[in-house]
């Protein structure tokens, strides 16, 4: 189950440990961290403690896709009107089958 993401996987969250707890240990994972926090209904979806794995888009993804979009990331993170879009946005970087880096 769950952490995972990328060829050199980001670790395992141990079983009493949820996802965003897990999340927030990264510093990699900082802008997904406040994008999971900004989003409509995941924060409760990212503390449940069934596994999952992520595909979890780094900082250095995220400042890319600002790059090449920067308005639409500027909405997408920091607009209460696009919670929705982030809450979609992030739902595509789940499964809840495992999935090892090594698969990818």
């Amino acid at each position: 189950g769950g952490g995972g993401g990328g060829k050199k996987g980001m670790g395992v969250p141990t079983p009493d440990t949820t996802l965003l707890d897990f999340v927030a240990t990264k510093p990699s994972l900082s802008v997904l961290k406040y994008a999971i926090l900004s989003s409509e209904f995941w924060t409760e979806f990212f503390a449940e403690e069934e596994p999952l794995t992520v595909l979890a888009p780094n900082n250095m993804a995220f400042e890319k896709f600002a790059t090449l979009y920067p308005n639409l990331a500027t909405a997408i993170l920091n607009d209460p009107a696009w919670a929705g879009h982030l809450s979609l946005f992030l739902y595509t970087h789940i499964s809840r089958e495992e999935i090892v880096s090594s698969e990818i």
